[in-house]
């Protein structure tokens, strides 16, 4: 599938009497930028791989590769004004973001993340750290993997 300037590719792999699994690529540029492969379907590895994925598309404010990797009842909480916003809510916010952080001159959007922290509850892996986007704004986020899709996220 083909995402800005980027393509991703994920699916499932198996070897007859050997082993299987899952796997999600990309590319951008004529080069593989995300190669992530899990055999035997390890759910943990599923889920940090989706976790890096979803960093990934907020990397460049990539709001379709975000959205590809939410639940359907994904909600993102933007804490500083209490808002809770749903899937397409969420697409709105984050254009609005990066539209203004790349006003006055400020160099193209680029989110950069800090002091990532994952910790293992259940069957979820719920993710922590600082998010910054260099002169314009930084804050905290924490978000959460199940099942290999993003389930929520709060910043």
């Amino acid at each position: 599938r083909k995402v800005g300037n980027m393509i991703f590719e994920a699916g499932d792999w198996s070897v007859d009497d050997f082993d299987s699994g899952v796997y999600m690529h990309a590319a951008q540029a004529g080069r593989i930028i995300l190669d992530m492969t899990t055999n035997s379907y390890d759910a943990d590895a599923f889920n940090e791989d989706t976790l890096a994925a979803y960093r990934l598309g907020l990397t460049t404010g990539d709001s379709e590769t975000i959205i590809r990797m939410a639940t359907d009842s994904f909600n993102f909480t933007w804490v500083p004004e209490s808002m809770v916003m749903n899937r397409d809510e969420y697409v709105q916010f984050l254009g609005k973001f990066k539209e203004e952080a790349e006003k006055e001159g400020r160099p193209k959007f680029s989110m950069r993340f800090d002091k990532l922290i994952q910790r293992k509850v259940g069957d979820t892996i719920i993710e922590a750290g600082d998010w910054i986007v260099d002169g314009y704004d930084r804050g905290v986020y924490m978000h959460a993997a199940q099942g290999g899709r993003i389930i929520w996220d709060m910043a």
